[in-house]
């Protein structure tokens, strides 16, 4: 069994409720930590954590991409993985910040920083729900029960929210969505899909942007 170093077991841990804040977007409000509280954050784990643009340009500076979009490496207790940022719309020096800020936030994500955020839901809970219970011994000639249509609820209806939006942020078409329903175990439909667990898969299945 691999062993996880403590300070990305620690960079795992729940965000304090101060440290997390709200935006509305695509109808809902997403929840997210916020660049000064990751950063706190990173420098528990690591004193020596840092960042570096995936690429330059000619001035010597991060080359932003096409969509004004930062691809950058992060790099916390020697382990090296990508996070992509974006300003959200803003201009200037601003959205230079705005960008590093989110790009940050997207590869602490990938170490698993504040990812029960990303993934509305505690990520424990769900496996928990959906991992096979033990079987119950029964006569060789019992038949399984029919399983009944979930009701739909109200945080079916947010997750289906969510997915909308990050789908549209990341150009996914209706049919990918679907597909991704599909593969996350669920309908043939995203509307028409009601468990939470099977909601909450597609939603890590997007990468945010």
């Amino acid at each position: 069994m691999t062993e996880i170093h403590p300070g990305l077991a620690k960079l795992r841990e729940p965000f304090a409720p101060h440290q997390i804040g709200r935006k509305p977007k695509g109808g809902v409000q997403l929840e997210f930590v916020g660049h000064a509280a990751l950063t706190d954050r990173l420098l528990e784990v690591d004193p020596h954590w840092s960042w570096e643009p995936f690429a330059v340009g000619e001035d010597g500076l991060p080359k932003f991409d096409q969509h004004g979009g930062l691809w950058m490496w992060l790099t916390i207790c020697g382990v090296r993985r990508l996070g992509y940022g974006d300003a959200d719309g803003k201009k200037g020096a601003v959205a230079v910040k705005e960008a590093i800020g989110d790009g940050l936030r997207n590869g602490g994500m990938r170490f698993g920083a504040a990812l029960d955020l990303w993934h509305k839901g505690d990520l424990h809970d769900m496996a928990a729900e959906s991992a096979p219970s033990a079987p119950a011994s029964k006569p060789a000639a019992a038949k399984p029960a029919a399983a009944k249509p979930k009701p739909d609820n109200a945080e079916a209806s947010d997750l289906r929210a969510q997915i909308v939006a990050r789908a549209k942020d990341a150009l996914l078409s209706p049919p990918a969505v679907t597909k991704l329903v599909a593969e996350a175990g669920g309908g043939d439909s995203l509307q028409g899909e009601k468990d939470p667990v099977v909601l909450r898969a597609v939603l890590a299945l997007i990468p945010p942007f």
